[in-house]
């Protein structure tokens, strides 16, 4: 027997809901590119982990990731990873995006950050 009315407990389950729906809100991966200009492959593949681009830099305040390169090309200072260096550690090579397609979930960024600017 529940110690809270049938009024109470309906409150009490939108409430977690309501929390489940802001954790999940908070989950949502948001892709930007600057220095490599996506494809449409890409863009399938962001489709296919559940993820969402970010392509205008007033958003860039938003991003979870940010793929500045496709592993050929050397790290570019672009005002767009300027801000986002400022909200994630997650700055990525396309390789982390196209091995979370591959898995067809978002992998853990740690392998793929790019930390060597040569």
């Amino acid at each position: 027997e529940s110690k809270f009315s049938q009024g109470e407990s309906d409150l009490i389950d939108e409430v977690k809901l309501s929390s489940r729906k802001r954790s999940e809100r908070r989950e949502l991966v948001r892709i930007m590119f600057t220095g490599v200009t996506p494809t449409r492959r890409h863009m399938q593949m962001i489709e296919t982990i559940g993820a969402e681009i970010v392509e205008s830099i007033e958003k860039a305040h938003t991003v979870t990731h940010v793929i500045v390169t496709d592993g050929r090309a050397k790290l570019r200072r672009t005002p767009k990873l300027m801000i986002c260096i400022c909200k994630t550690s997650n700055i990525l090579s396309t390789e982390w995006l196209e091995q979370s397609a591959n898995e067809q979930k978002v992998l853990d960024a740690a392998p793929f950050l790019w930390v060597n600017d040569k």
